[in-house]
């Protein structure tokens, strides 16, 4: 039997583990912006990244910003990569709704992500908890690939 899916808050000790994974793991083309908005954003007040876990091992995690006086009530999850051993085991999702449980919490009232054309099963996941896609940014990621910009209402 599977253990549970756990989720903590992100530590500053797990920053280089969760940049490691994200190197190893993540469908994206690994820079060393990733390691830079991790370790800045993770300090910002205004930041939020949780780290999933499957027994004791790190299994996933995913970010997410918000500043209310540049935008209201919107905030902007990122960087959600799952092992790709761990995948398609709910994990991506159970970090998405912990986003999405923060972003309520924080009395915010809609979200905006960004994901790679191509990446069918993001896409997928992303459209089973609402969201839709309202624009498409050609050229967007390093490589070339076009995003596509979703956005979700959240739920009072």
């Amino acid at each position: 039997m599977d253990e549970p899916i756990g989720i903590e808050k992100m530590a500053e000790g797990d920053i280089a583990a969760v940049y490691a994974m994200h190197l190893s793991d993540s469908d994206d083309d690994p820079n060393r912006y990733v390691f830079d908005w991790l370790t800045e954003t993770s300090k910002d007040p205004f930041g939020y990244f949780f780290v999933a876990y499957r027994g004791r091992e790190m299994a996933g995690y995913c970010g997410m910003y918000h500043n209310t006086s540049l935008i209201p009530n919107y905030c902007k999850i990122g960087g959600l990569v799952v092992r790709k051993k761990f995948r398609r085991e709910g994990i991506g999702k159970a970090l998405m709704l912990k986003m999405l449980d923060t972003a309520q919490t924080l009395g915010l009232e809609r979200t905006k992500l960004e994901v790679a054309a191509t990446n069918a099963g993001a896409i997928r996941l992303y459209e089973s908890l609402g969201f839709r896609t309202k624009e498409i940014e050609e050229g967007f990621y390093d490589d070339g690939d076009d995003a596509l910009v979703m956005w979700r209402e959240i739920v009072k």
